[in-house]
């Protein structure tokens, strides 16, 4: 068959005006491609070298290169072999070996990507694909600050090249003297108000806290405060002893740091701190951390604890209207579209967001025990006022386990609260519950082990991730009890409608119940669904395999899915024992139906262009062979879906009127960036928008009868495809041109952001052997995203 499948003929997309954060790339200049190679090879900043060897040798010739091994001229030159020295008299090799040309898109992409790139690496702090100045920082706690930037990379449209410019976030070490981010790490730590408290003196050289921040600061580079010409280096730690006690051997005697500092440079105002530790080439070097400063751009790998995540999410978050003014700011600031490396190489990059149309698809029509409901318009909800639940399930043997202290008198009567509504929605809850306070671990695995509970209803102290990793992995892992965790500082929410409703929802669905199905008219014949990704251990982690999950649906209505768990070779993308996992799912679905699926829709997630072919050879074929070893002449249709969330591509709702049209960049980084949101848009003359501080854009008004769910208030043109407070696109959006030109991909909208901007996700269709109509399939899997 042919791969990939190919776009149907695109029909009229719809009337919603939309703007992207896509920049047209507006020339095709002819250029070549060089592969770069050091010999010896070199593990160091090759770019800054690359600029110091090859600028004279190239000169005349205007050059762009990656930093890693591509280089791109404007002119064809001959293969070039460049000597130079390094270090002590070490000579190495340069070399400059032709390519090929841009004649053709695809290889013209990653040859324009390099020039665009090639400017930010001279300018500015460049990570792969994304580049940032200091014109957005904002601090957080711990000494670290969030640096703004651009991510930047070129996309092929049904309209010819785009480059893809969107917000992208890093996280720092703040430039500062060492000590002095010592203290503001450790006053932290400790909780200290530093204010009007004078300076906050660092502990002794025994505490803790020096090993953690030695963790910190490992690699980190400094310079140095006390020499004429500072120095540069990466640090290896900081040891565990201070300045004024360790020893080095100076003229053939023994002499501590801080004295041989007071000698040379001046007595040392904190003689009493530690000492950072500087190895190179197996020497060791101690220097008082009084003398030494962190430098700029030096990127804090650890994790983020809960309140730097809090911090940085209220920066990162940005409504559309917010988002795109920044990706404009920083457009003019790191001169995205306009610098000397674009004009030298006559690459035209246009100043205007891109502008398209979109489609909104119906809200599905879903269905409860005892009726049917339409969802909500605009915010894809779904009102669950008086309803039961399609299937509800009860529990027989209820346990609530508190990691914190509870008022038990109140405790009662939220969970008698609980049970009452559960019971409005078929969910049978017992007041009589068995109650444990616990202290320890021990004591959580204890009464788990004890009362084997149908579900742990477990009250946390707080949102520590840690500490809830840790209940859901002994219960669910070593008990196989289901849990269902609450901050004890919504115990008493229980007894409002809405805050039960959405714990009821999560209790039925993980006891086996069903809240609701979708009435999907595209399931005219026995179909299973099928979703698979594989995650991978992290930076670092030489040892753990990669993780496999894959879900199968076995029921009609599509809402109950068998779960497979398993392991491969570590960092391998392609499922290895799918085929196993297809025949099991179809020997499940059998007993359940009494029948086999006509149609096998697959959704394979994480994988990137570049694999597609692999999935569709390897994957696919699995499928299909696992289909004929289960039954002979055995062959369902099977259709194979690519779910695409990691990409760059935002949508803001536009206007036909809105004056959006030239010098957008210019207009729309001149925009404020709001600080709160509470009402709808204005239009501006001069294009963008202003916030009006009104509630006529509608909105959800809780309400705290005991019916329960949301009431609609206010009016709302969902005909202009608009959220009622946030420039975000509806849910049920769509956009197809801007796909690929020929591959089968179109990019929906199926939620509602309740902060920040809505991530589109790409669907690519490789395989359709059902034939399913481009509204259809578009129409179905929205529908889906309703199932709970």
């Amino acid at each position: 068959m042919n791969f990939p499948c190919q776009r149907p003929k695109l029909q009229p997309t719809g009337t919603i005006p939309i703007v992207c954060n896509m920049l047209a790339i507006k020339s095709n200049p002819t250029v070549h491609s060089y592969l770069v190679t050091f010999t010896p090879e070199l593990k160091r900043d090759l770019h800054t070298l690359f600029m110091k060897v090859a600028s004279e040798p190239l000169k005349g010739v205007a050059f762009a290169f990656d930093g890693i091994n591509q280089m791109v001229t404007n002119q064809k030159i001959p293969d070039t072999e460049l000597k130079f020295l390094l270090g002590k008299e070490k000579e190495f090799v340069l070399k400059l070996v032709y390519k090929h040309s841009s004649n053709e898109e695809a290889l013209s992409i990653s040859m324009y990507e390099t020039i665009i790139k090639h400017y930010q690496q001279m300018n500015f702090f460049a990570e792969g694909k994304r580049s940032f100045n200091k014109a957005e920082v904002a601090s957080l706690s711990g000494g670290i600050e969030l640096h703004g930037g651009l991510a930047q990379c070129i996309k092929s449209t049904n309209h010819g090249l785009f480059l893809n410019v969107d917000a992208c976030f890093n996280v720092f070490i703040q430039e500062r003297e060492l000590v002095s981010l010592l203290n503001i790490m450790f006053s932290e730590r400790e909780s200290n108000e530093r204010s009007g408290r004078g300076e906050v003196r660092l502990p002794d050289e025994q505490h803790p806290f020096w090993r953690d921040a030695s963790l910190l600061l490992k690699n980190c580079q400094v310079q140095t405060l006390h020499t004429n010409f500072p120095k540069k280096f990466k640090l290896s730690g900081i040891l565990n002893k201070p300045a004024n006690q360790i020893t080095f051997s100076k003229d053939g005697e023994e002499i501590t740091v801080a004295k041989y500092f007071e000698s040379t440079y001046g007595r040392l105002k904190y003689p009493e701190y530690p000492v950072a530790i500087v190895k190179k080439q197996g020497k060791e070097s101690f220097f008082p951390i009084e003398v030494l400063k962190i430098t700029e751009n030096q990127k804090y790998t650890r994790k983020l604890n809960e309140n730097q995540t809090a911090e940085m999410i209220k920066h990162a978050a940005k409504i559309p209207t917010d988002r795109f003014s920044f990706i404009a700011a920083r457009v003019k600031d790191l001169k995205i579209n306009e610098n000397d490396t674009l004009k030298d190489f006559n690459l035209v990059i246009d100043s205007n967001f891109l502008e398209c149309k979109g489609k909104i698809l119906s809200a599905p029509e879903i269905i409860f025990g005892n009726e049917k409901r339409n969802a909500e318009l605009n915010k894809g909800q779904v009102n669950i006022q008086r309803v039961r639940f399609f299937d509800p399930k009860g529990i027989k043997k209820f346990s609530i386990i508190s990691l914190a202290k509870v008022d038990k008198q109140n405790l009662d009567n939220e969970i008698r609260s609980l049970s009452s509504f559960g019971r409005s929605y078929g969910v049978e809850i017992p007041t009589n519950y068995s109650y444990s306070c616990i202290n320890s671990p021990s004591e959580y695995e204890a009464v788990l082990k004890k009362e084997q509970p149908d579900l742990a209803l477990v009250v946390l102290p707080s949102k520590s991730s840690s500490i809830y990793n840790k209940v859901k992995a002994v219960a669910e892992t070593y008990f196989g009890v289901i849990t269902q965790c609450i901050l004890s500082k919504n115990l008493n929410k229980l007894t409002k409608p809405p805050f039960a409703a959405n714990i009821l929802l999560k209790i039925n669905a993980k006891i086996g119940g069903t809240n609701m199905a979708v009435n999907n008219k595209l399931i005219n014949r026995p179909t299973m669904l099928i979703g698979a990704d594989v995650s991978h251990p992290g930076i670092g982690d030489l040892e753990s395999p990669s993780i496999v999950g894959i879900v199968s649906s076995y029921e009609k209505t599509l809402t109950k899915y068998n779960t497979y768990i398993l392991t491969q070779e570590k960092k391998s993308e392609i499922i290895a024992d799918l085929n196993n996992v297809i025949k099991k799912s179809l020997i499940s679905f059998h007993k359940h139906n009494n029948i086999e699926p006509e149609k096998i829709i697959y959704f394979r997630d994480g994988v990137g262009d570049s694999q597609f072919y692999d999935v569709f050879a390897t994957e696919y074929k699995a499928i299909k062979e696992a289909c004929l070893s289960y039954k002979k002449g055995y062959t369902p249709e099977v259709n194979l879906i690519v779910v695409q969330k990691r990409h760059n591509l935002k949508f803001l709702l536009g206007s036909e009127s809105s004056g959006l049209r030239g010098g957008l960049i210019d207009k729309m980084s001149k925009l404020k960036v709001s600080e709160g949101l509470k009402g709808g848009y204005q239009e501006r003359r001069g294009g963008g928008y202003d916030r009006r501080d009104d509630r006529r854009g509608g909105g959800y008004e809780r309400r705290d009868d005991n019916r329960g769910g949301y009431e609609r208030r206010g009016g709302f043109d969902r005909r202009q495809g608009g959220d009622d407070n946030k420039g975000n696109v509806s849910p049920g959006t769509v956009v197809e041109e801007i796909g690929h030109p020929f591959y089968y991909d179109f990019y929906m909208v199926s939620h509602y952001a309740l902060q920040g901007t809505a991530r589109p996700i790409r669907y690519q269709v490789l395989v359709n052997e059902s034939n399913f109509s481009n509204d259809d399939l578009q129409q179905f899997i929205h529908n889906m995203s309703y199932s709970y």
